[in-house]
């Protein structure tokens, strides 16, 4: 098991496993066992504090190890494994990792000896720990089915567009095919100055590249409010509605359909007074297959991103507007039925940090 099997929800993730040849004898020391809790002692970024944990819940004849970014926390007979890793989670989760790291060579650690040594844990009966661990079990699974539910809206998104228009970027079709700069304006953002915090007292919505990645954005999605002032003494431009912002920098090919005026931050590249003959839904969801050939364009010694030439020069299929107008229709309805999911994940998912607050603070069980 590595960081790269770990997951922000606490489970592993198993589509890419590394096999190794070790000694037997290493193997029966170090095997993993069910219910062990895997700790990350190396990773994180500027964004997400190192120390996430994972439960090791595979019941097989087969071994499982962990390599040395990683270390295996298991419980005595007092404290019942669920509950431990639980209580790490929220931890994580809460960001009280942050001062037991220290970043060397590039690389964030976790001071992971004396973490253990510091932290506390509550300790009510083992019986009251497994009332927490199945209480938490179940508002985590509550969560989980809504985003395997929104998983499924995208698949079926995805499955209408290939069958309505085939591979875009392939074109296995043979639409007629226009650069991506002559079907719009595309312009570059900017941050106001943190020197002049005044800049960042207006009504004026400014996005980052976390506001992108659904369908539209709206001033609901805005980092901060910024004034005009600010736009005329920076770089950040005015974007009109009905554009689309695609990231470029932390959350490379990430990309929203503007339904309000935005400015945006220096990592997102927008495009604006596009092509009538071009439907935004279908534009936008054309960029989401270019994700992979995003991916192998990142540049960059410290954060890496892909530049406006690698955007400008995309080749776009135009089929005729009818068909987009189609596509249109049908991906509106899909994003009507996901939006209430979305709003139900956002239910749960407050629900879930509630529960878990309440639980390590005593106040679920006696």
């Amino acid at each position: 098991m590595r960081t790269t099997n770990f997951t922000n929800d606490g489970s592993l993730d198993l589509s890419e496993v590394v096999e190794r040849d070790i000694d037997v004898k290493k193997v029966q020391k170090k095997r993993l066992q069910f219910g062990d809790t895997i700790i990350e002692k190396s990773g994180g970024s500027p964004s997400q504090p190192v120390g996430r944990v994972v439960y090791f819940d595979i019941d097989s004849e087969e071994p499982y190890l962990c390599n040395n970014f990683t270390a295996v926390l298991r419980p005595n007979s007092s404290t019942d494994p669920k509950y431990l890793f639980w209580f790490l989670f929220y931890n994580h989760l809460t960001k009280n990792t942050l001062r037991f790291q220290n970043k060397t060579t590039g690389i964030i650690n976790l001071q992971l000896t004396r973490y253990l040594a510091e932290l506390k844990i509550p300790l009510p009966t083992l019986a009251a720990q497994q009332k927490l661990a199945a209480i938490l079990d179940e508002a985590d699974a509550l969560r989980r089915k809504d985003n395997a539910l929104l998983a499924k809206f995208d698949e079926l998104l995805q499955s209408v567009f290939y069958d309505m228009f085939g591979d875009p970027v392939k074109n296995d079709r043979e639409w007629e095919v226009k650069k991506l700069f002559s079907i719009g304006k595309i312009k570059s953002g900017g941050t106001p100055s943190r020197e002049r915090p005044e800049f960042f007292k207006g009504d004026i919505p400014w996005v980052t590249t976390v506001s992108l990645g659904e369908l539209f954005i709206d001033e609901k999605k805005a980092v901060e409010f910024i004034t005009e002032d600010s736009i005329i003494n920076s770089a950040t431009k005015l974007v009109p509605k009905g554009s689309i912002m695609i990231g470029t920098r932390v959350g490379v090919g990430k990309a929203s359909i503007l339904k309000c005026d935005i400015c945006s931050s220096q990592d997102i590249l927008s495009l604006s007074e596009l092509d009538t003959n071009f439907s935004t839904v279908f534009l936008h969801q054309v960029l989401s297959y270019y994700q992979q050939y995003f991916e192998s364009q990142k540049r960059g010694a410290t954060i890496q991103g892909i530049t406006s030439d690698t955007i400008k020069g995309l080749d776009i299929i135009y089929p005729p507007k009818e068909y987009q107008s189609q596509f249109e229709k049908v991906s509106l309805g899909i994003y009507d039925q996901k939006s209430q999911i979305i709003q139900q994940r956002i239910n749960s998912e407050n629900l879930f940090q509630s529960l878990m607050q309440r639980a390590f603070k005593g106040e679920l069980v006696g």
